[in-house]
């Protein structure tokens, strides 16, 4: 399973003595950071069963609080999946006896059993409870491969509005003044490219707060269904849409080192900021909506030099909203890599250097639609059939000679 769940602890102390116990006396153990710091992050502990159980050592009663603290979150927030990572062989007697009480494990992570924290039928009575409880509370048990095909039913009806670009984007970088992070690009008109952020370490109760901020006139934002941006980080990113009366909905974007496309993002993905208290129970009025905020998330404990690249930013719906940067090729040189002319049925590529090249297109929610490997062009116009494309906006990546170029279409 690719993407896990962080889970919130409900019983911290106890949990977390039981990890230190663990951690000091196993062989790959590390240094952890103190129960103040980790309680305070929220005490999250990503969501496999070795971490819950075997790491963290938790007895049946804080496995079931936590499990049901973090989907009774849920359920009162956005109703957003459960991902839990379960292993069969650990609900054996096999895997107490020969793995945990091993002479390598038995002082370190077969404490569980040792002192009773857990065994084998106490993972299993533990999940049937969860589940119980959870079909009870409304909560549906489905397989990765359901719930794939159950996302893509509900973004099907989804209605997305028409693409647009912030014509003249001024982002301005933000920070904590008593801490002081700094960077190589305090404005940027456009594209937030490579910019590099040195972020100061905590000062006391002052945490860094870097952050690129972009605000516009009241209505701007409004009629807006949803945000797509290609990004490159090495930190996770918050996006956030600041509200008129001063708070904020977020989302956290993470794919660190490699250059992403979000797809599009709807509205009813931006949540309070979970250490808030407040629980985003309605859809954001989007005429509140004033600006936009990409915030670089950082632990505080040290100085770190975190680099961003943010680019192509696009708002579906929004009345302020310009037309995207391209349209069927009109604005291509003809000594340029470009677009000369895009239909449901055809694309013209101006190609500046004759060669072998790769194309692909790549539609709003990140699939491929159309490519082509390694095919010989000629310098100037190349015409290639496409496959009754529908309307909207794609993403066309051109790999070949002198590197590669991402460039944005309308198909009308």
């Amino acid at each position: 399973m690719r993407h896990i769940s962080v889970l919130l602890v409900a019983n911290r102390r106890a949990v977390y003595d039981n990890h230190a116990l663990i951690n000091a006396a196993a062989a790959d153990g590390e240094e952890i950071e103190s129960f103040e710091e980790w309680s305070a992050s929220g005490g999250k502990i990503t969501g496999y069963d070795f971490n819950l159980y075997i790491l963290w050592g938790m007895t049946k009663s804080d496995w079931l609080a936590t499990m049901k603290h973090t989907t009774d979150l849920r359920l009162k927030g956005n109703k957003a999946p459960i991902h839990y990572g379960a292993h069969t062989d650990y609900y054996t007697p096999i895997y107490d006896n020969a793995t945990l009480q091993n002479d390598q494990n038995k002082s370190s992570y077969g404490l569980n059993v040792t002192k009773g924290w857990n065994t084998w039928k106490d993972r299993i009575t533990s999940m049937e409870e969860w589940v119980d409880w959870g079909v009870k509370n409304g909560v549906h048990f489905v397989t990765g491969k359901r719930l794939i095909e159950e996302i893509k039913a509900m973004q099907a009806g989804e209605k997305v509005g028409k693409p647009g670009m912030i014509e003249g984007a001024s982002w301005k970088f933000c920070e904590n003044e008593k801490v002081g992070s700094t960077t190589n690009k305090a404005e940027v008109t456009g594209d937030i490219t490579d910019a590099i952020i040195s972020v100061k370490a905590a000062n006391g109760s002052e945490f860094p707060d870097p952050r690129y901020s972009l605000y516009k006139e009241a209505g701007y934002f409004d009629g807006l269904t949803h945000i797509s941006l290609n990004y490159k980080t090495t930190t996770p990113l918050q996006l956030r849409l600041m509200l008129s009366n001063g708070e904020w909905r977020e989302v956290t974007l993470g794919s660190l080192k490699n250059s992403v496309n979000s797809g599009t993002i709807p509205m009813s993905a931006f949540q309070f900021n979970q250490y808030s208290g407040k629980k985003a129970t309605d859809q954001i009025k989007t005429a509140d909506i004033v600006g936009i905020e990409i915030k670089l998330v950082t632990s505080g404990k040290a100085s770190t030099e975190e680099m961003l690249t943010v680019k192509d930013l696009v708002l579906y719906g929004a009345k302020g909203a310009g037309p995207v940067g391209i349209a069927n090729g009109a604005n291509t040189r003809m000594g340029a890599l470009g677009i000369r002319s895009i239909s449901t049925s055809e694309i013209s590529l101006n190609i500046p250097q004759a060669g072998n090249y790769s194309v692909s297109m790549v539609g709003v929610n990140g699939r491929v639609v159309s490519s082509l490997q390694n095919v010989s062009m000629q310098s100037g116009v190349n015409k290639f059939a496409l496959d009754n494309l529908s309307s909207g906006m794609y993403i066309v990546h051109v790999k070949g000679i002198g590197g590669s170029s991402t460039l944005k279409a309308i198909v009308r």
